[in-house]
């Protein structure tokens, strides 16, 4: 009688797991860096790109495990605060940003690389350049006050751009490194490899998940 109390209980815990479920880690993102010489205007000229971080949080506030705090919130006292919030950033900042948004976790990281290989075809200038346009988003995660970075991912994206030339087309898109490539498809580039470090990220939360407070 005894055993089967028990399994019966067992049973109704499995059926309820929801009240049990560890509550949902605070995070905060904060915004990732481009590559040299190449700003966020560069990319939507319609002022739609606002960066990594936003391509990072869309992705995150689908996943229960997280709560997002909003960095917008904050932006006045981190200013007065003097710290670094874009790209790499350093052991102080990131204690100062945990205090300033009460988070014990922040995700930081920048794009690492944005590349094409270029396609030409034509004669004279005039023709067609096709261009696969690479990208590659480093991510991670850390805790702020002890500094440890507990998760470190890179994810790579890849779009198509065409670009049909007269002469010389000095006005198409942005230029990266020798070519000009549609702005559209390095956002595109980078917002998917944004994604794939984020499911890259998610798959690797689930070996320190345990440990967070």
């Amino acid at each position: 009688m005894k055993k089967i109390s028990i399994l019966l209980y067992l049973l109704l815990m499995m059926n309820v797991p929801y009240v049990f479920a560890k509550a949902p880690v605070s995070i905060a993102v904060m915004d990732f860096a481009l590559p040299q010489g190449i700003s966020s205007a560069d990319l939507a000229s319609d002022g739609s790109y606002t960066g990594v971080g936003d391509f990072i949080i869309q992705d995150l506030l689908t996943d229960k495990r997280f709560n997002i705090v909003d960095k917008a919130i904050y932006a006045e006292q981190l200013a007065d605060g003097h710290v670094q919030t874009v790209g790499i950033i350093d052991q102080e900042s990131a204690k100062t940003i945990g205090k300033i948004m009460h988070v014990r976790y922040i995700i930081y990281g920048n794009v690492t690389e944005l590349g094409n290989d270029t396609n030409e075809n034509g004669i004279i200038g005039i023709g067609v350049d096709l261009h696969n346009v690479k990208a590659k988003v480093t991510l991670r995660m850390l805790d702020v006050q002890t500094g440890d970075i507990l998760i470190a991912v890179s994810g790579e994206g890849k779009s198509e751009s065409s670009n049909v030339k007269v002469k010389a087309n000095e006005d198409y898109g942005l230029q990266i490194g020798t070519s000009r490539v549609s702005s559209i498809s390095a956002y595109n580039a980078i917002q998917k490899a944004a994604v794939n470090a984020v499911e890259k990220f998610k798959k690797k939360y689930l070996d320190v998940e345990g440990i967070l407070l």
